[in-house]
């Protein structure tokens, strides 16, 4: 989505760095990244909330915080929103670290998007280690 390399040496898809944090996209044990691949297939079907969504990485990248499209939703997962788009994320570090994404349907999240989320971030963690999580960007 920039111009900035492709992967950082935890093999996470970078998405966005600023002076304040960077955004990332988990990588599970398999290689496969869900939010990556969520992103860009936005990317050729809604390319306006692709760009909606790429605004709010460059802001939080930026200015360390972002307010209204971005709230904690449950637990450690964050989300990234756009009209009915969402995009679970999570802190490690100074990363904002982006596991899944989906369109939204109803007022909740559905249950397994949530499980989803955290089982990607529980193995993105033990895949890279957590010795990168003691610096916060605050949201």
């Amino acid at each position: 989505m920039s111009s900035i390399p492709d992967k950082d040496i935890d093999g996470r898809f970078i998405i966005e760095i600023g002076p304040k944090c960077r955004v990332l996209c988990a990588v599970r044990a398999n290689g496969n990244s869900p939010a990556h691949k969520f992103l860009m297939e936005l990317q050729k079907t809604e390319r306006g909330v692709a760009g909606q969504f790429k605004a709010g990485f460059r802001r939080i990248c930026d200015m360390g915080k972002l307010t209204g499209n971005f709230k904690k939703e449950q637990g450690h997962i964050w989300a990234f929103k756009y009209g009915q788009y969402r995009i679970a994320c999570y802190q490690a570090g100074d990363a904002w670290v982006l596991t899944n994404g989906f369109q939204k349907k109803k007022n909740k999240w559905p249950k397994e998007v949530f499980e989803r989320a955290e089982q990607i971030r529980k193995v993105d963690l033990e895949r890279v280690g957590n010795e990168r999580c003691n610096k916060k960007c605050k949201p």
